[in-house]
């Protein structure tokens, strides 16, 4: 464990020096977390261009939505606990946003795990959550390493992500980022953040 804390404060020092980024003294999270707040000056940064395929198998891209909101969450389909309940409050919130708002909205599940999450393991993994709107996205090591770069998101672990970065990304439709959501924010919360930009 003290190899792990010296790897990650080595790895938050790098993105503050490089990005921007501040990070506080860390909090308990819930297990298979590491937590990385994005400067609010540095919006910037955070996120651009993609190639992935989604679970259904076709291609997208981050302009496979035009004039669409886009809520980024990285994770993948065997982390315990962090994950299912954060997408699971996605889905909740979705269902309570005014239809209007709901259509804005596309909810993205970016694996950091493309050696078990292929397209079929996320077609399955996404139907417990009930929601048609989820889409989840997967790629080659390559892709879902840039994907993960153009979002300044941390997933470590020998050969499986035993650990990653666990934030919320409202993307603009111009994609730009609009808000980060910290994973233990309330659906009420949530909502309430989503409805500030989503009109």
């Amino acid at each position: 464990m003290a190899d792990l804390g010296f790897l990650l404060g080595g790895e938050l020092a790098i993105l503050q020096a490089h990005h921007g980024f501040s990070a506080a003294a860390p909090k308990a999270a819930a297990v298979g977390t590491v937590k990385s707040v994005p400067d609010p000056d540095a919006k910037e940064h955070i996120g651009g261009p993609f190639s992935l395929v989604d679970q259904t198998g076709r291609a997208v891209t981050e302009k496979s939505w035009p004039g669409k909101y886009k809520l980024v969450y990285f994770g993948f389909t065997h982390c315990d606990d962090t994950c299912p309940a954060t997408l699971q409050k996605i889905a909740d919130v979705l269902q309570r946003l005014a239809p209007a708002a709901a259509a804005k909205v596309v909810p993205l599940f970016i694996t950091v795990d493309p050696a078990r999450d292929g397209v079929m393991a996320l077609a399955e993994y996404l139907l417990r959550f009930h929601s048609p709107a989820l889409v989840g996205l997967t790629g080659t090591a390559a892709q879902i390493a840039a994907a993960e770069k153009t979002y300044h998101v941390y997933a470590g672990g020998k050969g499986t992500p035993e650990s990653h970065s666990s934030y919320v990304y409202l993307m603009s439709p111009d994609d730009t980022l609009a808000q980060v959501f910290d994973q233990d924010i309330s659906a009420a919360d949530l909502q309430a953040g989503i409805n500030k930009y989503v009109k």
